[in-house]
This record gives structure tokens, C-alpha cells and sequence, in this order.
């Protein structure tokens, strides 16, 4: 279960930073209304926002806006889920050609997909990158953003003294500015490194003040991402029916909230912490068709923390059905998983320490 909500939450702050700031792309001169509009649509109705980039003559754009259509075309096909498509449209685009208001989305936007796709080699060495990019030639917005991109990677690669000092510099520039969804943000990757720890009573004690800020930021999403922190400390705690109903008021955020979703991934990962949440109360009925609803998803995109708990729980029901021999069976596919995604996660946290080394 260790590694769902790390990849639900990076998943999480990669749109959330992209939810509250859609403005970044915009300009205006008029000429690029279109794209302009597909941008603002994006979380809203992002097949409308699609179709209205494909009757968009790119040929005839200038070259800036040739670059803000990619951009945009990019963010579009993130939060469709389409990865490896976004993969490929990032590696046609070319950074050297972006004036820095562009190159900084384009890095954000090269380290999270990368990160999401688990290249975390490429992630690091475009974080890397960022540090030729002045803090003048960009906006305020954007330059928090990449902030919090370097907290959340540092977060995930186990570096929290690192992580630590980018969220610092984040909560110096939320503490001066009267931007609610910046201040969200940083909240936001704050509560991610406090759940990276386990310190489920500092998150408690901030929960009420994070909430507030993102009730003024509208920000619904964050909001979201806090019903699901929520549920890890009730079900630290052994609570299992109230975690139950805080991801229930999770995933009806995110019915309200339809179009700020990367395609159905943070939708069936939260299901799927319902789905351990349901056999953990004995509700092996409830449990076992979310997991086979999930199954063939997750097995697409090959992801070995999921996938490990998804044969735990196959065990937890076989063994409860007096099914020993399939007991077994489950729990050595779940622990190969794990194994999987423990070395992972180690050759990461190296990749990181040699990253660290080079740029130092």
C-alpha cells in the first residue's frame, strides 16, 4: 500500500499544479484564441478542448504560438492518462527554440511525465536543466512550480532533508504573495512529505487551515488529496469504516470536479485504497469486484506497487474463502511485485544521490 499514494499523490501534484495556473499559457494578442480556449477547458471538458486544437491550422500559427500549441496540445494529453503519447510529443518539441516563459512549463512538464513513467534518470537530468532558467525571466507562478516539482521528486527519491529546504523556499514566496492557489500548492506538496513520514498528527493539526486556504483558491482537487491523506492516518489507526467514508467523500470530489482527472488513474487509485479499505472491514464481497474492475487497468500500465497490492488483497480473499493453495499463489505474485518496486525505488534513490553529485 506503501507505494499507491506515492504515485497517486505525484500524479496528483503534477495536474494540480497545472489545475490552478491554466492561465501560464495564455496571451494577449488575440491571435491564438483558440488555443487560448482549449487551454482553459482543459479540466473542464478536455475531449472539447481537444477537438478544438485539431481544427487549429498549426502551419499558420507564428512560431510563439506554434510553441504554445504544443505546450498546450502536451498538457492536453497528460490528463487524458496518455503517457507514452505525451512521451513522444515531448521529444518532438525542441526547448532550445522556447524563450524561458516557455522552457520552464516544457521542463515541468518533461520531469513529472517522466517521473510518471519511471525514467527518473531523464527526470533528474531535466531538473537539472532548470538551473540555466533566471527567476526574472519567468513568473511567479511558474518559478513555484518548478519549486514544487524539485520538493516532490526529491520527496519520492527518499532525499526529505532536500525535499525540505525546496518546500522551504516554496512557503517563503506563498508567505508574501496573496495567491491562494499558490499557497494551496505549496500546502498541497507540504502534506505530501508529511505523509512521506507518517507524521499523521502534524497533518491532522493542519488540515483545517490547509482546507481553507484551498476552499478560497477553489481548488477542489487539493481538497481531494486531503480526503486521502485523511484515510491513510485513519487506517494507521486501525479505523477502517471511517476511511472507508473519507475516500467515498474523495472520489465524490472528483464526480464534481469531472475533467480534473488524468484520465481514470487517480480515480482507480483511490478505488483501489477503497478496495483494500473493504476487505480490511471484512466486506470481501464489496472488495473483490473493485479489485477485478481494477485489475486489467493497473495491469496496463505495468505498475508494481499496485499490481503488489492488488495480489495481496486477491490473498487476503482467498484465504478468507478457505482457498490456501491460491492464498499462496497470490501472495508470491504480491511480494515479486513488491520486490520489483522496492529495487526501484532504491536504484531511484541512487539515481538521485549521482544526480546530486554531478549538478553539485
Amino acid at each position: 500500500m506503501r507505494g499507491i499514494l506515492c504515485v497517486l499523490i505525484y500524479c496528483f501534484l503534477l495536474l494540480n499544479v497545472q489545475v490552478v495556473h491554466s492561465h501560464s499559457l495564455s496571451t494577449n494578442d488575440g491571435r491564438n484564441v483558440k488555443i487560448d480556449r482549449a487551454d482553459k477547458l482543459a479540466y473542464n471538458d478536455n475531449a472539447q478542448a481537444l477537438k478544438i486544437l485539431q481544427d487549429i491550422s498549426v502551419e499558420q500559427l507564428s512560431h510563439e504560438h506554434k510553441i504554445q500549441y504544443a505546450l498546450v496540445d502536451l498538457k492536453l494529453t497528460l490528463i487524458a492518462g496518455n503517457y507514452e503519447q505525451g512521451q513522444k510529443k515531448l521529444e518532438a518539441m525542441n526547448p532550445n527554440e522556447m524563450p524561458p516563459k516557455y522552457l520552464i512549463l516544457y521542463y515541468k512538464y518533461a520531469i513529472q511525465l517522466n517521473q510518471l513513467l519511471g525514467d527518473y534518470v531523464k527526470a533528474f537530468q531535466y531538473l537539472n536543466f532548470t538551473d540555466h532558467i533566471s527567476e526574472k525571466d519567468v513568473s511567479l507562478v511558474d518559478w513555484t512550480d518548478i519549486i514544487l516539482v524539485a520538493a516532490s521528486l526529491n520527496i519520492e527519491a527518499g532525499s526529505l532533508k532536500v525535499s525540505k529546504y525546496w518546500l522551504d523556499k516554496s512557503h517563503a514566496i506563498a508567505d508574501k504573495t496573496d495567491d491562494y492557489a499558490i499557497k494551496c500548492n505549496v500546502m498541497a506538496d507540504y502534506v505530501y512529505w508529511l505523509k512521506s513520514q507518517e507524521k499523521y498528527a502534524e497533518f491532522s493539526s493542519m488540515q483545517k487551515h490547509a482546507t481553507d486556504i484551498c476552499l478560497k483558491a477553489k481548488d477542489s482537487w487539493t481538497l481531494r488529496l486531503f480526503k486521502v491523506v485523511e484515510s491513510f492516518k485513519l487506517a494507521a489507526e486501525g479505523n477502517y469504516f471511517h476511511q472507508e467514508l473519507a475516500l467515498l467523500e474523495g472520489l465524490k470530489i472528483m464526480d464534481e470536479s469531472k475533467g480534473e482527472a488524468s484520465g481514470d488513474f487517480n480515480y482507480k487509485q483511490t478505488q483501489l485504497l477503497l478496495a483494500e479499505s473493504y476487505i480490511n472491514q471484512g466486506k470481501f464481497n464489496q472488495g473483490k469486484a473493485l479489485i477485478t474492475e481494477l485489475y486489467d487497468y493497473f495491469r496496463e500500465y505495468d505498475l508494481a506497487s499496485d499490481l503488489a497490492t492488488l495480489h495481496r488483497l486477491k490473498s487476503m480473499i482467498a484465504k478468507q474463502k478457505g482457498d490456501n493453495q491460491r492464498a499462496l499463489e497470490e501472495l508470491n505474485k504480491s511480494v515479486s511485485f513488491q520486490d520489483k518496486y522496492d529495487q526501484a525505488v532504491n536504484e531511484n534513490q541512487l539515481l538521485h544521490l549521482n544526480a546530486q553529485f554531478v549538478s553539485s
